[in-house]
């Protein structure tokens, strides 16, 4: 079970990373994403998600840290979900 931490005004939750030792692409899927075979191993690095209500009602993706996040905020599949919940 992942660890999680909740209070009545945020959720955090840390997501585990995973190393791939074999990928491959089988096909792309109408949808846009691609159907992969996979063998992987999770490894003790994790992303720490914090969900939190916004006064304002908008979706919004924060990223701290090293790495930087390139791309439109729509694209990112952590914002999708959130936008789905709404």
């Amino acid at each position: 079970m992942p660890d999680v931490s909740k209070t009545k005004r945020s959720l955090s939750l840390k997501a585990p990373a995973k190393l791939n030792l074999g990928l491959e692409v089988v096909r792309k899927r109408p949808d846009g994403f691609h159907d992969i075979r996979t063998i992987f191993q999770a490894i003790h690095l994790y992303d720490f998600l914090t969900l939190s209500p916004n006064p304002r009602g908008a979706i919004e993706l924060e990223v701290t840290g090293p790495v930087s996040v390139d791309g439109k905020l729509e694209d990112n599949l952590v914002t999708r979900a959130a936008l789905r919940l709404q």
